[in-house]
């Protein structure tokens, strides 16, 4: 493991250097194995990343969009959590927990409503107060950069949420993405 201190950052994902974007290829593939293949995202490009810094490397990443969805008939003011990842080395040490500590600061100071993320293992967003919901989403399906339109199901085994402000979450009100599935 590298000695030297990490240097976190936040920047928009155009603004990557050539080699800040290979160093998060290999971090993200080797995160979610089988999922990346060769590129720095999912099934879109986030608006903008948190990294973190470990000599010339990325040790760690949290990808965010910002967005405006539906809840209900209510828009509301969200930043999605996308893809957060440590490499093996880092893990243990706090540096999950710092980067959801600098979204939600970023967005109690912006006057974001929620956080959003899906997550497959919710242990460290429920140590951070995320829980899950089990609303109705509606979200533009993208597959393989194809458009597959409208889908529309429960998400309630991955959805989690943490309200950043007084507005309580409602469980019960249909969730329209307004986009895709972060």
């Amino acid at each position: 493991m590298d000695t030297q201190p990490l240097r976190y950052s936040h920047q928009e994902d155009y603004a990557l250097s050539p080699a800040d974007r290979e160093s998060l290829r290999r971090l993200l593939a080797a995160s979610f194995e089988g999922s990346f293949e060769d590129r720095t995202y999912y099934k879109q490009v986030p608006k903008a990343r948190f990294l973190v810094h470990s000599g010339d490397a990325i040790v760690a990443q949290l990808g965010m969009e910002d967005r405006v969805i539906r809840m209900g008939d209510d828009p509301v003011r969200i930043f999605g959590v996308i893809d957060l990842c440590v490499a093996g080395a880092w893990r243990g040490r706090g540096v999950a927990s710092q980067l959801l500590r600098h979204v939600e600061a970023l967005g109690r100071t912006y006057g974001i409503d929620y956080l959003v993320l899906f997550a497959d293992e919710p242990s460290l967003y429920r140590r951070h107060g995320y829980g899950y919901v089990p609303n109705t989403v509606r979200w533009l399906g993208i597959d393989e950069h194809r458009s597959l339109g409208i889908l529309e199901q429960p998400q309630g085994e991955c959805f989690m949420v943490k309200a950043l402000g007084a507005r309580p979450w409602d469980p019960a009100a249909p969730v329209d993405l307004l986009g895709y599935l972060f």
